[in-house]
């Protein structure tokens, strides 16, 4: 058994200076990293599939229904690599993946969600590059896998986020990719982004309703599951020169998105008529033009607005006032350069 003490900021380092011991707490001489990133330190090694809880400090979001897969090269029966239950694939490096059902066929809004954890906070205002390898794998003749899904995102929050049996998590992730990515080998994935938070956690699936999000079969129209492998995560802060960087090209070739934050959405307001917080009204990057589309829980919109003035006032398209509790947004905006950015997420309509 492969374990590594997850503590490591609070152990302490001695240095021999002029005669004396001092011991230096080990954060001070720490980097950010991704703990486990490659998945390689486990509590055992994996003899069948849904056992996550073999990796460490790897979470499936607090579900208990929703079982992602450890897949390691020395694991037994349905645990081991190249040849998994759903697909033939090895190792991007080491000897250690992952593996999860991040989407059904579409309108079934079925999820499973991988957290992850930092060494240490994020720097509020500092640039980071955040990066995974993905694959789908060499997937079999009868296998249920073979979808491939855009809006496949990463979230950082200062507490783990929580899902609930495999309902969609309604949060908008700092980063997701807005075509359809499928790939049979692996491909590494970096995004920069600017931490607004200090983050310890983040949370890779796809979040939210299906409503707006591209399902694809590229496997047969018998395939029922979105199923994608993962490794080697890392992150690191960086420099504008550091931007530069060439990446190194293992398998396919990498894509790189720079995220930086310019449209602001609040996440609750209560329409109760004493002039606080009475409408929903996100603010808009500049544009050629925007829709604000809200959907219930079961996913069907209630209301839309469109033009120079975005907003909801808790109203459903009757004209009646909806019920208090959690809605979903979703932003359709042209930008000045043509293309069109789609955001969505959660809001709360209060009392």
């Amino acid at each position: 058994m492969f374990k590594t003490n997850l503590y490591t900021k609070h152990l302490y380092t001695a240095t021999l200076f002029f005669g004396f011991v001092v011991f230096y707490p080990s954060s001070y001489f720490s980097q950010l990293e991704i703990i486990n990133g490659g998945f390689e330190d486990y509590l055992g090694l994996p003899s069948n599939s849904g056992m996550l809880h073999l990796t460490d400090t790897w979470t499936n979001s607090g579900s208990l229904t929703a079982n992602p897969d450890y897949y390691h090269m020395d694991g037994l029966n349905g645990g081991d690599l190249p040849e998994t239950p759903l697909a033939t694939i090895d190792a991007y490096d080491g000897r250690a993946i992952v593996g999860l059902e991040v989407s059904r066929q579409s309108g079934q809004n079925k999820r499973e969600y991988l957290t992850g954890m930092l060494s240490e906070p994020l720097e509020p205002g500092k640039k980071y590059e955040f990066s995974f390898a993905i694959a789908n794998g060499d997937v079999h003749e009868h296998s249920a896998a073979g979808l491939g899904v855009s809006h496949l995102g990463v979230a950082f929050t200062n507490e783990p986020l929580v899902q609930y049996n495999r309902e969609p998590i309604n949060h908008h992730p700092n980063f997701y990719l807005n075509q359809v990515h499928y790939y049979q080998g692996w491909k590494v994935i970096k995004f920069i982004f600017t931490a607004v938070d200090a983050s310890e956690y983040f949370t890779f699936g796809m979040f939210g309703f299906d409503n707006g999000k591209m399902i694809e079969s590229f496997e047969g129209p018998e395939r029922l599951k979105a199923y994608y492998f993962l490794d080697n995560f890392s992150i690191r802060a960086i420099s504008s020169v550091l931007q530069n960087d060439k990446f190194v090209d293992r398998g396919e070739s990498n894509e790189s998105f720079g995220i930086e934050p310019s449209t602001y959405v609040p996440t609750a307001f209560s329409p109760n008529g004493d002039n606080i917080n009475d409408i929903f009204a996100p603010a808009i990057e500049p544009n050629r033009g925007a829709t604000l589309y809200i959907l219930n829980r079961g996913g069907d919109i209630i209301w839309h607005s469109s033009g120079s003035e975005l907003f909801w006032d808790g109203r459903n398209q009757s004209g009646n006032l909806s019920n208090l509790g959690v809605y979903v947004w979703m932003l359709n905006i042209i930008l000045e350069d043509g293309s069109v950015k789609k955001l969505s997420g959660p809001v709360t309509l209060l009392q």
